[in-house]
């Protein structure tokens, strides 16, 4: 009975989105959250870059560096994910509009036999990170949803995005608000160009001031 009351509790078993700007420290936090869930299942946390060849209707996994026989045919792609003991992420933006042909076999084949996965503390679900997941098609989004109806207990779904989760499946998901200090990659980018960078924020705060200080409407 405390088994199953820990995996209802555990965060493996929830399906998770974290949501904000650019550069607020989503992946990090996100990240941090993996780390712990494997220390709870006494598991090392270590990410490897495996390859995934694919085509319009199979998808097949190597690690990086290994060569797949079927990489030498013309109609197959191959895309990078990351990859540990608990969990695969995938990056939404590198999949050039080719998400449902890549998302489709991994969500329908890797959310089964989770059960194997579970530990003393009865938390075992496989997790599906995907980076970027704003940017998923409406064909991935059907997929998801098919996918989470069916295989809800076994896997979890976490998500970074830079805006809300979509209405269709958001109802599985807890939006986690990530407001970090200061937008890094804008930073980065300041330093390169100097003044000449400007945000929106600065671009309103300027017209604003230009409006306050003209003379008032005759």
């Amino acid at each position: 009975m405390e088994s199953k009351n820990s995996q209802s509790n555990g965060i493996d078993s929830l399906c998770l989105a974290y949501r904000g700007m650019a550069g607020t420290g989503k992946r990090t936090l996100l990240l941090q959250n993996l780390k712990k869930i494997a220390e709870s299942r006494n598991l090392p946390f270590h990410i490897q870059i495996k390859t995934l060849s694919f085509d319009s209707g199979n998808a097949s996994a190597v690690t990086k560096g290994e060569q797949d026989e079927d990489d030498t045919k013309p109609d197959t792609h191959t895309i990078e994910y990351e990859s540990s003991l608990i969990h695969i992420g995938f990056d939404i933006a590198r999949m050039s509009m080719q998400d449902k042909n890549i998302l489709r076999p991994v969500l329908l084949n890797y959310g089964k036999g989770s059960h194997v996965l579970t530990s003393e503390k009865g938390c075992g679900n496989r997790i599906i990170v995907l980076y970027h997941a704003h940017l998923l098609s409406s064909e991935s989004v059907l997929i998801i949803q098919s996918v989470l109806e069916q295989n809800e207990s076994d896997i979890s779904i976490w998500a970074t995005t830079e805006m809300p989760i979509t209405q269709r499946i958001r109802d599985w998901f807890i939006e986690i608000p990530v407001e970090g200090d200061f937008d890094k990659n804008y930073f980065k980018f300041k330093e390169i160009l100097g003044e000449k960078s400007q945000n929106w924020n600065t671009i309103f705060e300027k017209k604003l001031d230009s409006w306050l200080k003209k003379n008032r409407p005759t």
